[in-house]
């Protein structure tokens, strides 16, 4: 089978942030004991424990923690993501055959997403805006079934801060 084009790519990219953002946002302002299901699953077999996740400079040791800070202790927040840029990072995790499906080689890469945005804490609608900016670097979700059920990207690092 033929290699992916740049437009594929681009298509393949561009779907896959806007689809994640929209989610991942709505979750953090609506849905906060779901955040956790956006993350990698907690690896530590490598020597930089992953997902990778740091919140205003503090490193966050796993996904749930960040869903128990979420969810326990953080105040009322409404996130609004004004612009989203992404670009494929690697474009080959793995080498695959050449008898790979085009649904193989689309999810045979890595994004990096750029987010920037407004978040509103403690009002919902006379609170101050306060900027953000939110960086992920996006992998495949191989916990995906063969029904394409389930989060297609999930997060391996992220690194989120208030802009001031």
């Amino acid at each position: 089978m033929a290699s992916l084009t740049a437009a594929d790519y681009t298509r393949i990219s561009t779907t896959a942030a806007e689809t994640f953002i929209e989610a991942y946002y709505t979750a953090l302002n609506a849905s906060r004991p779901t955040l956790s299901t956006f993350y990698l699953p907690l690896s530590t077999t490598s020597p930089r424990p992953l997902p990778h996740i740091s919140h205003n400079g503090t490193l966050v040791p796993s996904p749930t923690d960040l869903q128990t800070t979420f969810v326990k202790d953080m105040p009322y927040t409404h996130y609004e993501p004004q612009s989203v840029d992404v670009h494929v990072l690697n474009p080959t995790l793995a080498v695959l055959g050449g008898g790979a499906t085009k649904r193989e080689r689309e999810r045979n890469m890595s994004l990096v997403v750029q987010v920037s945005g407004y978040v509103r804490l403690f009002e919902r609608k006379e609170g101050v805006m306060r900027g953000f900016s939110d960086s992920f670097v996006l992998v495949p979700n191989e916990g995906v079934g063969k029904d394409g059920q389930g989060r297609q990207w999930v997060i391996q690092t992220q690194n989120f801060r208030f802009v001031t």
